[in-house]
């Protein structure tokens, strides 16, 4: 990963762009930087024969990728939104530099690194925290839209509470697999352990996100809070080892 240095410095260029509503070059700064991204992230994985999802590097390298990919079809899809995308790239950026500054960790084979239930539990996991960081830059966006533009943010709210729902169907596919590797491996002794205690409430806090009264139409701050934390529960939740 010693190319995350610069990475780091083209998203936030990009970032820069963005937030000096120059989208167009803000976006064509992005597809070489994801590009090169992607390079680094194929290289590690062929370096050391896995997916690189499980040490803290390889998941904020990798959630970076996957919410700056949603940044650049953003860009395509809903191009008059400038604020969510400038918030998403902020959001690569601090997962990079966090990146940079977690420290590294000598690279070794485990088992569970090539067997398809780990695998599958670890890839579903970082899907869904990048998803739901991104969703977290579409509420943040709702927030700070002004009350003459209530359409926008209504319509932001809305496509940040269906990200939520993918959210929460990467998550469940995480545990199903999860169990699976659990129960494999170790029978059932993981039940009612912290670690499941903590993924049960976060399933929790998704569901409450998606139902509290009111829904994404109507003007709500407290919707916009909840749908807005998210993404850190789901971020603090994965790095938090009970």
């Amino acid at each position: 990963m010693n190319f995350l240095i610069p990475l780091c410095c083209f998203y936030f260029a990009a970032a820069i762009l963005a937030w000096l509503k120059k989208s167009d070059l803000s976006r064509m700064l992005l597809i070489p930087v994801l590009i090169g991204h992607v390079w680094v992230l194929v290289s590690y994985g062929l370096q050391f024969s896995r997916l690189p999802v499980f040490n803290s590097i390889e998941t904020l390298s990798s959630t970076a990728f996957v919410v700056g990919l949603l940044t650049l079809i953003s860009y395509w899809r809903n191009p008059n939104q400038v604020s969510e995308q400038r918030w998403s790239l902020v959001i690569v950026v601090l997962l990079l530099v966090a990146a940079l500054l977690c420290p590294s960790s000598p690279p070794c084979f485990d088992y569970n690194h090539s067997y398809s239930y780990a695998v599958a539990f670890h890839l579903f996991r970082r899907l869904a925290l990048a998803l739901s960081l991104f969703a977290s830059a579409l509420f943040m966006s709702a927030l700070v839209t002004t009350s003459t533009a209530a359409q926008n943010a209504a319509q932001l709210r809305f496509q940040g509470r269906n990200t939520i729902m993918v959210v929460a169907l990467f998550y469940l596919l995480s545990e199903d697999v999860g169990i699976i590797w659990c129960l494999r491996g170790w029978g059932d002794v993981w039940h009612w352990s912290s670690g499941f205690m903590i993924s049960t409430m976060v399933l929790v806090y998704l569901m409450l996100a998606l139902h509290l009264p009111g829904g994404s139409r109507k003007p709500g701050l407290w919707y916009s809070l909840v749908g807005l934390s998210c993404g850190p529960l789901l971020l603090m939740a994965q790095f938090y080892k009970p």
